[in-house]
């Protein structure tokens, strides 16, 4: 039923804890795509051994060529109705399968996130983190899709439909799940998110998010100025626009 998809890139030290997390889930008809992006490590050779142990581990070796061009390499791989995102150095909580799939929900369903270690967060991670949990309905997400990015990217669950739908994602300047909820938010899709917390988000100063690069802030800026000209300012009424 569910396609499993994670991206993996030079992460032989949180990858077996994140495959264990995977294999102990109480639903069992998953397959999970492994796609290593040319990792330099010991990537290729846990992801090997795992593939020999279970079937349901497929492992894809591809030259370094990115994130966003490992996850259509994936998708492409992907042959179940449903696609669950993962990321190498998060976990899974056992139920998290389960419980998305027992939603039945057509749209991008994420879920409560806690985000670890927890010994050096900032209050204003602990406050995002917060943030992040409290919006669960479809209207929620949508009225902060301009803030800030409502979903955290390895908890999404969603039919594999929806993403053939809007081409799956794109390398355009800026961050690629926030582009793809746009473009899903476009294209009419539905949002939720469970309120259990299901995911273990792992967070720490080499986390590829953590505002470097195409995710910094400029970028982001730049994101939302591109999707309100061909969206909510499409129409060209004035708006006022202000800050602190």
């Amino acid at each position: 039923m569910i396609s499993v998809l994670l991206p993996v890139y030079n992460a032989a030290r949180t990858l077996p804890a994140a495959l264990d997390s995977v294999r102990a889930q109480t639903a069992t008809d998953w397959e999970l795509i492994c796609v290593d992006d040319g990792s330099t490590d010991a990537t290729p050779h846990l992801l090997t051994a795992a593939a020999d142990v279970d079937p349901r581990i497929i492992h894809l070796r591809r030259p370094h060529r990115g994130l966003v061009a490992s996850l259509n390499d994936g998708l492409r791989a992907c042959r179940r109705p449903w696609l669950a995102r993962f990321d190498a150095d998060d976990l899974m909580h056992p139920e998290r399968l389960a419980q998305q799939l027992a939603a039945g929900f057509d749209g991008v369903l994420g879920c409560g996130v806690r985000l670890f270690p927890r010994a050096d967060l900032s209050p204003a991670t602990l406050a995002y983190e917060t943030w992040l949990n409290e919006l669960q309905t479809h209207q929620q997400i949508v009225t902060n899709l301009f803030v800030e990015s409502p979903l955290v990217h390895p908890t999404v669950f969603l039919p594999r439909a929806l993403l053939d739908r809007v081409g799956g994602w794109r390398d355009v300047g800026w961050a690629e799940d926030y582009d793809l909820w746009l473009r899903l938010w476009q294209a009419g899709a539905r949002f939720a998110k469970l309120p259990a917390v299901l995911h273990e988000w792992r967070d720490e100063p080499g986390r590829l998010s953590r505002g470097g690069g195409v995710y910094s802030t400029r970028r982001f800026r730049w994101c939302k100025a591109a999707f309100l000209r061909e969206t909510l300012l499409a129409g060209g009424a004035p708006v006022h626009i202000w800050g602190v």
